[in-house]
Formats: structure tokens, C-alpha cells, sequence
């Protein structure tokens, strides 16, 4: 079994607004929950073309699933605010490390 991401890299908290729906008056989301020891790592994914320049995302979170709390499930369009910097869910990976139950969940954002 691999270990847990350790406690000490995980050093940061977020404020995560899973979204609810889109109706006419815009996007909705649940009440806002404050998660702990989560990391949060930017990233220079930029994709160039002849036409445009392109970032991708900008930082991916990283959930642990033994020390990160609470356990949400995250969904794509929710809101992520670190540092006071609003940021969406593009994509949700959850990875699994050599067994049947997430090691650790990392979370596209842009």
C-alpha cells in the first residue's frame, strides 16, 4: 500500500461551491465548504497554434483522502476560491495508486 500524501505538503485550504445548476438567472451553487489540507499547485499548460495562445488550466488541486477533509465530491463547472482567486472545475481525476479504494483526487481548474 502506498502512504498518504504526508500532512506537511498539504498546506493549504480552498473554499469549494460544487455547482448546482444553470437556469435563467445564471449558474447556482451549494453553500460554499471550507476544505483542509488540500494543496493546490500552479501550472504553465499553455497550448500555442497559429492562431491563438491558449492556457488550459491554471492550477490542479490536490485532494488526499486519508488527511484532506471533508470529502466532497467534486464536479465539474463548481467553484474553487484560493487566495481569494475564483477558479472553476474543468476535469476530476481520481487515482487509485496500486489498490481498489482513491489514494488522492487531483482537480483541473481554470
Amino acid at each position: 500500500m502506498i502512504k498518504p500524501i504526508p500532512l506537511s505538503l498539504l498546506i493549504h485550504k480552498v473554499i469549494y461551491e460544487e455547482y448546482a445548476e444553470r437556469s435563467g438567472w445564471g449558474e447556482t451553487y451549494l453553500p460554499p465548504v471550507t476544505l483542509e489540507n488540500v494543496l493546490v499547485q500552479p501550472v504553465s499548460n499553455i497550448n500555442r497554434s497559429n492562431t491563438a495562445e491558449e492556457k488550459r488550466y491554471k492550477a490542479i488541486l490536490f485532494f488526499d483522502m486519508t488527511h484532506s477533509k471533508p470529502l466532497v465530491k467534486f464536479k465539474e463547472r463548481s467553484k474553487v476560491t484560493f487566495e481569494g482567486e475564483v477558479m472553476y472545475v474543468q476535469k476530476v481525476n481520481t487515482l487509485y495508486a496500486l489498490s481498489t479504494t482513491p489514494h488522492h483526487i487531483e482537480v483541473e481548474l481554470v
